[in-house]
């Protein structure tokens, strides 16, 4: 069992994504992130070896006062591995560093996988993450015609446990 900190989507604003799932995916073998069952978010850190428990422990008050996040959207952006992964790119990241930062202020960072590490983590919201190798230069296609930009307000950090997800701690930005 894996365990995660994501900042997370959990209103109407996150319809925006939502159709980007619907609309990428079907350049996939077969929808990933519907699939999921969970909100559009920004991963901060993901673990194989440490429960959501700890972790919520770890990461203790730090987010007690934080705010809800606006995040403007403008273009889809893909890592080139196999298999393809889209995503949505944010046009400002500063909030997001500061999030990922006090995340990684506070949790044990030798048990963290490495491309979530600070200098490692590219802030991104993943749109898909089962290209079709025989789809892929459609979707290059779709991605290079853009979305225009559009906004998306992220109002809870939560801790999770997975496969299947389990919420173990939320702490809404919007209250």
């Amino acid at each position: 069992m894996g365990s995660s900190v994501s900042l997370v989507a959990r209103n109407k604003s996150a319809r925006a994504i939502t159709q980007l799932w619907d609309d990428v995916s079907m350049f996939e073998t077969s929808p990933s992130m519907p699939t999921l069952k969970y909100p559009p978010h920004f991963t901060f850190a993901m673990f194989e070896d440490i429960s959501g428990a700890e972790i919520k422990r770890q990461l203790g008050d730090v987010f007690l006062k934080a705010t809800p996040v606006r995040i403007r959207f403008s273009k889809i952006r893909f890592f080139d591995g196999d298999p393809m992964v889209v995503w949505t790119a944010p046009s400002d990241i500063s909030r997001l560093q500061a999030l990922h930062h006090a995340v990684h202020s506070k949790v044990d960072a030798a048990l963290c996988r490495a491309n979530y590490l600070p200098g490692s983590w590219t802030p991104h919201c993943t749109l898909a993450t089962q290209i079709d190798p025989a789809k892929r230069d459609e979707a290059i296609e779709f991605i290079n015609a853009g979305v225009g930009e559009f906004d998306v307000v992220f109002n809870a950090i939560e801790v999770i446990e997975f496969s299947p997800i389990e919420l173990v701690q939320q702490w809404r930005l919007d209250l």
